[in-house]
């Protein structure tokens, strides 16, 4: 996935430090050492500004427009956990999303696979009926997993003509489970669960079932 869980802390006002859940050290955050995540066009900045209360400081990661007007800023909250971006693409959405304890089973699961509760995507529908791509692109390939009907309605192509994947459409479906996957130069698979549509009539479990026989 595109994210990964840590707990970031002070170890002094001009220093943070994000830890993994094994207590080894993730990345060190220096007030003025900018940074960038994964390949962003544009670094954050980490300053110093006055907490709220009015009580020292914290450390805030700001970007800065052409003009050197803020675009965007998060601040580096101590003993916060959550789930830091790894990707150009999460950044976009939040660098630093607070962790949210699981509140059922699939949650649970989820957060094994180090993947947001948010993915989840509940239908207000006895049956899911959608049309999706699965493309195919230079780095990543897109799939799905569901219980429904689940047909080839059209061949893509990419520009050359060739071969890019297909638009399936799903019906009768009570859940489906979209992820992208890609196999890097020396066979490791990498995946990333994007969305996980549940209607009315699904059983958790079965979906948990589902994403246990994906991810052993």
């Amino acid at each position: 996935m595109s994210r990964v869980l840590v707990t970031g802390r002070y170890i002094n006002k001009e220093t943070y430090v994000l830890y993994m859940e094994d207590g080894s050290e993730y990345k060190t955050i220096k007030e003025g050492e900018p940074f960038k995540i994964d390949n962003q066009l544009r670094y954050w900045y980490p300053v110093s500004v006055p907490k709220k209360n009015g009580k020292g400081t914290i450390l805030m990661c700001q970007k800065y427009g052409s003009d050197g007007t803020v675009m965007t800023q998060f601040p580096l909250i101590h003993n916060k956990k959550g789930w830091w971006a790894t990707s150009s693409g999460s950044a976009r959405k939040g660098v630093f999303h607070t962790y949210i304890p699981p509140k059922n089973s699939l949650e649970e699961k989820l957060a094994e696979l180090r993947t947001p509760a948010r993915v989840i995507e509940r239908v207000d529908e006895d049956y899911i009926e959608k049309e999706v791509e699965t493309k195919f692109y230079p780095k990543w390939r897109n799939y799905i997993i569901t219980d429904g009907n689940n047909r080839t309605v059209e061949i893509l192509h990419d520009l050359d003509g060739k071969y890019a994947g297909e638009a399936r459409e799903v019906s009768r479906a009570t859940y489906m489970i979209c992820y992208s996957a890609n196999i890097n130069p020396i066979g490791v698979r990498t995946t990333r669960i994007t969305a996980i549509y549940m209607s009315r009539l699904c059983d958790e479990e079965r979906v948990i079932e589902a994403l246990s026989n994906e991810y052993k």
